[in-house]
């Protein structure tokens, strides 16, 4: 797990004479680019940092009060391919933090599958990378704050599926459950884990074609919202 300290280099260029509304928007940026960090310890972090200078008070007394949009991306992604990073894209633009939860198989050793969270993490540099076993319900009742369940469709098929699995997670969780459903771009609906580990067992390595090299591999969405 990443635990760099808070570091605020949008907020270190501005001076006691900026508006409130820079400096608001200037934490806001900070706070996004250590989004790979807890919420709970990174929040704690930048009230006590802003609490050391005077003119940064009122934006930590803020901030004491203050629940960003957390949404949490659950699933086994093995492989991640492109139509997942293109949903998270997505989900980034519409949350303040997108956490990558890999939910990992109980009936196998967990030591075997870990390189596979550590992949996840280098490859995702800028998101929080967590693993979990057993159900999402469970690991969702762990956080301190509330979540957003962040759920990709390829089509139709995929949103009755995922509303079935809605129902399971409403009669198992305690609280409420919100759910937000993101369709893929039209380029990536073909695209699945098991097509792609199917693929990988002729030893071409053509499968590579759809996995990203990195977080900001182009996806559609990326590359309009940058022309």
């Amino acid at each position: 797990m990443h635990s760099q300290s808070f570091d605020p280099v949008k907020l270190s260029l501005l001076t006691p004479a900026s508006s409130f509304q820079e400096l608001w928007q200037a934490l806001q940026a900070d706070l996004k680019a250590h989004s790979n960090q807890d919420w709970k310890e990174l929040k704690t972090q930048a009230v006590a940092f802003l609490q050391k200078t005077e003119w940064l008070q009122p934006l930590a007394e803020i901030l004491t009060t203050w629940q960003p949009r957390i949404a949490i991306y659950p699933g086994s992604f093995n492989p991640f391919h492109l139509g997942h990073l293109n949903i998270l894209h997505k989900a980034d633009e519409m949350f303040d933090r997108v956490i990558v939860a890999v939910g990992l198989n109980p009936q196998k050793n967990q030591a075997g599958e870990m390189p596979q969270v550590e992949e996840l993490r280098t490859l995702l540099p800028t998101y929080q990378v967590v693993a979990y076993r057993g159900f999402l319900t469970d690991f969702l009742a762990s956080f301190p704050y509330e979540l957003t369940i962040i759920r990709g469709l390829r089509n139709g098929y995929d949103l009755e599926y995922e509303l079935n699995q809605l129902r399971f997670i409403e009669d198992m969780s305690e609280s409420e459950v919100r759910m937000c459903f993101i369709p893929c771009d039209r380029e990536y609906s073909y695209l699945s884990s098991t097509a792609l580990r199917s693929m990988s067992r002729f030893g071409l390595k053509r499968e590579k074609t759809y996995l990203p090299h990195s977080e900001k591999h182009a996806t559609r969405r990326k590359t309009t919202r940058s022309s």
